[in-house]
């Protein structure tokens, strides 16, 4: 036989056995999976309260999303009115359509964040949310609590602004509820203050003094007379 046909011959065997052998040689180095099981802060979370429930009203800067029906929200602002139909809500996120514009609306709770795509492309950041209404009681909030008659107040700021704060006690804690310019309310919470009462939601503030008003929006000042 030639040389070259003992060579041939040679490949042809071992062609034959290497898939035999590499298939029964042992994997070293590798670790057994397991299958993962749910962990106890997971187990916790699904125990508890969904973020959404009860919820009526999302409120942005200068408008609100609210809850006019079994499944129907209204988006009020300041130039805008937009209707909506609630077509989804995993207990974090309340997810609203408008067939007028084909556009999705997501009401993120927990990012505390809305949110706006149109039809089949991906969400994208639209208002920060600065207050959340609900119509039960919530863990950490003060809802449910003895209220006293509510107190309204109205102020003109510069240029003419108006503005309305109705104040309710609620408890230990009071609560001020700002319309400026006819905007939807904002509630803010009462903080410490040196002389007086004052109220913010981090973004805006009041801080009443006698008859007059300070209003702090995002650090700028505006002095508000009382009517």
């Amino acid at each position: 036989m030639s040389l070259l046909r003992q060579r041939l011959s040679i490949l042809a065997v071992l062609a034959t056995v290497l898939p035999y052998a590499v298939a029964a040689a042992p994997v070293a180095h590798q670790a057994p999976v397991q299958a993962e099981k749910p962990s106890e802060l997971v187990l916790v979370a699904r125990q508890k309260r969904p973020r959404t429930e009860g919820v009526t009203a999302v409120v942005f800067p200068r408008g609100e999303f609210r809850k006019v029906g079994p499944r129907k929200w209204v988006e009020s602002g300041k130039r805008a009115k937009f209707q909506f139909r609630e077509t989804g809500d995993d207990g974090r996120m309340i997810t609203l359509f408008d067939r007028s514009r084909n556009i999705f609306v997501y009401l993120n709770l927990r990012r505390e964040m809305i949110l706006w795509a149109p039809d089949g492309e991906e969400p994208r950041d639209l208002y920060p949310i600065i207050d959340v209404i609900r119509d039960a009681p919530d863990d950490g909030d003060d809802f449910g609590e003895e209220q006293d008659a509510p107190k309204v107040a109205r102020y003109k700021c510069e240029e003419g602004i108006p503005m309305n704060v109705r104040f309710e006690n609620r408890g230990e804690r009071s609560l001020a509820f700002v319309s400026i310019d006819g905007s939807p309310e904002m509630r803010l919470k009462q903080v410490p203050a040196a002389s007086g009462a004052k109220y913010s939601n981090g973004e805006y503030t009041v801080w009443t003094k006698g008859r007059n008003a300070v209003l702090e929006i995002n650090g700028d000042s505006d002095i508000c007379v009382g009517r």
